[in-house]
């Protein structure tokens, strides 16, 4: 696999020549940018576009693999031979991770807490041992973080990925993708947007999105729809994501001071009953896209993050303006390595998740 910022076109480092921050390109050539006129159509908005991300990278896509770039070129620029990894049991990170990580020659160990069960669940599950993954669950976020604090002291050339890949140097994966983005609206592919919709949990796709629009001088509003119900002061702390990630950029010399950030925008009340958990819209909302557009969405993030477009768009006046959904979920197709996967790769201590049905707010 190339390891050069020059292996795979980056319109972040086109845009920063005195950026030295390596790169691994994994996500591939620019996503593409499509219209959803029967979608559109569904939620009363006339003119709904489709970011691609979903089909990011390969095996395994998402937005995940986008943070990742930047990440593990940074852990091998460390002389990293372990990565300490953490999330939910399901957590579509540490899966990514794993996969793009044992490419790469090195080690991931997993720390997974308890969560609900879901088909999308023993699915990460079964791959991330599949990808390696030495895989240690925690009962618990107290759990979770004194282990983390202990592997992160003593295993050696360790090096700690952020939660969700949402750190400033993950982050400039996003500020990478809005730039990629805007270059598609100058070259004609798409109008230019009234609005960005995309779902937040860890907060660094919105917050990159935001740095990205800024260094290419469009004022874009970027709208967050949260995917859990946990009280968060989430304007704040995507601002200071955003912060941190130019700051980022002015240490190491590629910008001159921090470009002034658009308005955090955050549309609230579309987490049903939290993490994880289908809203009755959401239901609607997956067969809906699957049906009319053949995109496939799911119920912890992108179902929300469509409610949440569909109200928002109508109550801002969008209804009839061009609107951009980036879609960030896994949409390659992993069959073929589930085939290659068994129950009895994961550590007995994952064995409950195989036990039964799983719960069915998640078709997974």
């Amino acid at each position: 696999m190339p390891d050069s910022p020059s292996a795979h076109d980056s319109p972040l480092l086109r845009r920063l020549p005195g950026l030295s921050r390596p790169r691994l390109p994994l996500a591939g050539p620019p996503t593409a940018v499509e219209p959803l006129p029967r979608l559109g159509a569904a939620l009363g908005l006339a003119d709904l576009w489709v970011k691609r991300d979903d089909l990011a990278g390969a095996p395994y896509g998402g937005n995940k693999v986008r943070k990742l770039e930047f990440l593990l070129a940074d852990a091998k620029r460390r002389g990293a031979a372990t990565l300490l990894a953490v999330g939910a049991t399901g957590s579509n990170f540490v899966a990514a991770t794993a996969c793009y990580a044992g490419r790469l020659g090195l080690d991931t160990v997993a720390l997974l807490a308890d969560q609900p069960n879901a088909a999308y669940v023993r699915r990460n599950l079964l791959l991330g041992a599949r990808w390696g993954a030495r895989q240690v669950r925690c009962r618990g976020k107290a759990e979770l973080l004194a282990r983390r604090a202990w592997l992160a002291a003593t295993l050696p050339r360790c090096y700690s990925m952020p939660l969700g890949g949402s750190s400033p140097v993950g982050t400039l994966g996003y500020a990478d993708a809005a730039l990629e983005l805007a270059e598609q609206i100058a070259a004609g592919l798409l109008p230019m947007p009234a609005a960005v919709f995309v779902a937040t949990g860890s907060m660094g796709t919105q917050a990159g999105l935001l740095l990205g629009f800024a260094l290419a001088g469009l004022d874009v509003p970027v709208v967050g729809v949260p995917v859990m119900t946990r009280a968060l002061p989430w304007r704040q702390a995507i601002a200071r994501l955003h912060d941190a990630t130019a700051r980022l950029l002015v240490h190491e010399g590629a910008l001159s001071e921090v470009p002034r950030r658009g308005r955090v925008h955050v549309a609230l009340g579309h987490a049903g009953a939290g993490y994880a958990r289908f809203t009755p819209e959401g239901r609607d909302l997956v067969r809906a896209a699957a049906d009319l557009e053949g995109l496939c969405l799911d119920g912890t993030y992108t179902a929300k993050a469509v409610a949440g477009m569909a109200a928002t768009a109508r109550d801002l006046g969008l209804a009839g303006r061009p609107v951009l959904f980036w879609l960030t979920l896994n949409g390659r197709d992993l069959a073929a390595e589930l085939q290659e996967c068994s129950p009895a790769a994961v550590p007995a201590a994952f064995a409950a998740y195989f036990d039964g049905a799983p719960q069915p707010y998640d078709p997974g």
